[in-house]
């Protein structure tokens, strides 16, 4: 009988340590070989730069930029992105809310893709073209920057909404196409809308003759699955079905009126994500096996209009993280 044996694989982890030669900081990896302690020890990957002395542990903060010239040289977009994270100020982009670690990557142009449909965003790291941002917002990174999305996936985790909520690097690199798309545009921010109550589905500001308040996402000009929910809300009647509403036509042209670009995918697929959660998180037990998607679709063809409508709000609310109590909020409406 044969045994069969493991052979320990070293994860391909980037991080700046100080190893061995001198005072200079390194590019490294994690390896599997251990400390005398047990810690995983870091080696410098590529200037040959060994031996003992390290001064960084696997999940230490690290706060000393790459300075090896030999690093530099080898792999210098990698380490451009690494020291933008250690060096970089948070920066709040204006037309979307995005909290970002800094500016240095960045969408520099949008561009459709001829015979597909689709579109192709630039994205650039400094002065450096890295790869493209597909129209299913997925990084494309082109050969030779050996950057790809385990290094894109360092900068998302830093990076917030305007709520303070995380992000994933799909969220990150749609919301940076809708920042260049917001700039090179120069949409004007559409007029409040108000809904069944007479609120701002943007603040909650009753009436029309109030001023909204002024984080206001019709005054900000930056719009997130929450009010793009309370905006669809609004929009069911437009789109009717064979039978009930069709709820995604009716989220995907709140997001279109919102951002004015018929490239709203982004901010209509996140919406839709977290309407499928929160009907998947409400789902009685006889509906536990369908997903999100399959709710939505049940909910648009059998639910009544109101119903509709509170799970449109309830999952605003959800998103946002605020109170909801449908009984007063929606007593107006018809059952």
């Amino acid at each position: 009988m044969t045994q069969r044996t493991t052979i320990p694989v070293r994860p391909a982890q980037l991080a700046p340590v100080r190893v061995g030669r001198g005072k200079a900081v390194h590019l490294g990896s994690l390896s599997s070989i251990t400390g005398p302690d047990g810690s995983p020890r870091y080696v410098a990957a590529w200037c040959g730069a060994s031996g003992r002395g390290d001064d960084v542990r696997a999940g230490e903060a690290i706060t000393d930029p790459i300075d090896c010239r030999t690093c530099l040289r080898t792999q210098p977009r990698p380490i451009e992105l690494i020291n933008a994270s250690l060096t970089g100020e948070p920066t709040t982009l204006p037309h979307t809310g995005l909290v970002v670690p800094h500016t240095k990557l960045r969408v520099t142009d949008v561009r459709r893709v001829p015979g597909t449909g689709g579109t192709r965003a630039r994205l650039m790291l400094g002065e450096h073209f890295i790869g493209y941002i597909s129209s299913g917002v997925h990084f494309q990174p082109i050969g030779g920057t050996w950057i790809d999305t385990t290094d894109l996936a360092g900068y998302a985790a830093d990076c917030r909404t305007a709520a303070g909520k995380t992000l994933n690097v799909r969220d990150v690199l749609g919301t940076m196409v809708r920042e260049y798309e917001a700039a090179d545009h120069r949409h004007a921010i559409p007029a409040a809308e108000f809904d069944h109550n007479n609120e701002c589905v943007g603040c909650g500001t009753a009436g029309h003759d109030e001023p909204c308040d002024p984080t206001c996402p019709f005054i900000t000009g930056t719009f997130g699955p929450a009010v793009t929910l309370r905006a669809a809300a609004g929009r069911l009647t437009q789109h009717p079905g064979k039978i009930g509403y069709l709820v995604r036509s009716a989220i995907r042209a709140a997001a279109r009126h919102l951002t004015g670009s018929p490239r709203c995918y982004d901010l209509a697929e996140a919406t839709i994500s977290a309407l499928g959660d929160h009907l998947t998180e409400q789902a009685d037990p006889a509906f536990k096996q369908m997903t999100g998607g399959e709710l939505i679709t049940w909910y648009g063809q059998c639910a009544p209009l109101r119903t509709i409508t509170v799970a449109l709000y309830a999952a605003a609310a959800r998103y946002d993280g605020s109170d909801f109590d449908p009984t007063e909020d929606f007593a107006a409406l018809p059952a």
